[in-house]
């Protein structure tokens, strides 16, 4: 999830986001001097029609999965739609999670750290407020929450995140769809001191968010902004230009509004303990559950399919 949704038709309003994914580009610092998640190319206007001109090009040939194709054959996909068996099968080759209340239980890292901190009561609930009644747009919304840690280390505010525990069942799912051969991912609105343990432990192979700018450990109150609220379909975008890997092969689990976008940029969604009706209405398929793995069977995978 990682923020409160903006009512319906005002997703739009954020301005573009950049990228950032493992396998090339720059890196993005847990400090000033040490590499971390790879940060990748601005998704522009002309980066993203760029990437979508693609498509044609990448989708799948009778047969021979997508062009340059990965390590592994990827999945055929037996279901289409809400689970429903089909005739026409597709070739998956990843699965790309939201992180905040769908791997953990923590809806939105940004107010967990404001709360542990004290601070969520006062400015930074009328931020949010001001952001979901259109009055600022998600970057100020952003900056303005980054500023309340200026001056802290770093460091205090990554022993909050590292405590966040992972949903039952999240290691044992991802480490299931890599032996499928399936690239996994995260894509998250939430903030880079979260992705990064997020990362290491589930062994990403693409991981984007928001980071926080630090300089010698020392928070700056700065916030760089890498996926903007209801536009992480852009980040699907990202990924599928990344890896040559066409958007309908594409998979993609979240809980709220937030995720409608990268549900949209995908061949096949799960809604995860939907937050919302729209939620569910916009997914391809629901599971519900404490632990991660009850989206295992609603998968449209044929080796993971219920006998």
């Amino acid at each position: 999830m990682g923020r409160k949704r903006l009512p319906d038709g005002a997703e739009g309003r954020s301005d573009p986001a950049a990228g950032a994914h493992r396998g090339g580009g720059r890196c993005l610092r847990r400090h000033d001097h040490e590499p971390a998640v790879p940060e990748g190319h601005a998704v522009r206007e002309g980066d993203r029609a760029a990437v979508r001109a693609q498509r044609a090009r990448l989708r799948s040939t009778s047969g021979g999965g997508v062009l340059g194709g990965l390590q592994g054959g990827g999945l055929q996909g037996a279901r289409q739609g809400r689970g429903v068996p089909g005739t026409v099968k597709t070739t998956y080759r990843a699965v790309l999670f939201d992180l905040d209340g769908t791997l953990t239980p923590v809806v939105s890292v940004w107010q967990h750290i404001h709360e542990v901190l004290g601070l969520w009561v006062g400015d930074a609930a009328r931020h949010q407020k001001a952001f979901e009644g259109g009055a600022i747009s998600y970057e100020e919304f952003c900056a303005r929450d980054a500023a309340h840690w200026k001056g802290m280390p770093e460091s205090r505010l990554r022993a909050i995140t590292d405590a966040i525990p992972y949903r039952p069942g999240v290691r044992e799912c991802a480490e299931l769809l890599r032996q499928e051969n399936l690239l996994v991912g995260v894509i998250s609105t939430g903030l880079t001191i979260l992705i990064e343990r997020v990362n290491h432990d589930l062994d990403l192979a693409y991981a984007i968010a928001n980071r926080l700018v630090a300089r010698h450990g020392i928070l700056t109150g700065e916030v760089k902004v890498n996926v903007e609220h209801g536009r992480k379909g852009e980040a699907v975008d990202l990924f599928c230009g990344q890896f040559g890997v066409d958007y309908r092969e594409v998979i993609t689990v979240g809980d709220s509004d937030g995720d409608i976008s990268m549900f949209e940029h995908s061949g096949f969604s799960i809604a995860f303990n939907p937050a919302s009706e729209r939620t569910a209405r916009a997914a391809s398929a629901i599971a519900r559950g404490e632990s991660l793995l009850a989206i295992v069977d609603r998968l449209p995978l044929e080796r993971l399919a219920p006998q």
